[in-house]
């Protein structure tokens, strides 16, 4: 049985186009690679959605746009949510360079307002998903 499976296996081999086994022995190709012009990155053009939930559950812990920062390092650049661990909304507001600013309100454990800060610096992001270009890393 073993021997019929190899002469088998050898016809295969032998019956592929001689291609299959020289392309790695072409001729090197010299020709330069196109050249482009390196991707200037504003930084905060493209919201990447994160979630954290709480141990060993599916309930939503956080929920908030990590963007790239002009130094080209991640950080929270948008809106942000934080719940409870009963699913309730504990507290919303935006981040800017992984700091809060702007309006942030919270909430008590069943989802009444219990207070508002004001952490003032540039809100940029009023909502989720907001595509929106921090003032001053424009191209």
């Amino acid at each position: 049985m073993l021997h019929f499976r190899t002469t088998a296996i050898l016809a295969l081999i032998l019956s592929l186009p001689a291609t299959v086994f020289v392309t790695g022995c072409r001729e090197q190709d010299n020709t330069p690679a196109p050249t482009t012009e390196p991707v200037q990155r504003n930084g905060y053009e493209i919201p990447i959605p994160s979630r954290e939930y709480w141990d060993n559950t599916n309930a939503l812990k956080f929920e908030y746009e990590m963007r790239y920062d002009v130094d080209g390092k991640l950080k929270r650049n948008g809106w942000s949510r934080a719940y409870f661990s009963n699913g309730q909304l504990e507290r919303e507001g935006s981040y800017t360079n992984g700091e809060r600013v702007g309006i942030w309100q919270f909430y008590d454990g069943e989802g009444n307002p219990k207070r508002t800060e004001d952490r003032k610096g540039i809100v940029i992001w009023t909502g989720p998903d907001q595509d929106a270009v921090i003032p001053g890393t424009e191209p």
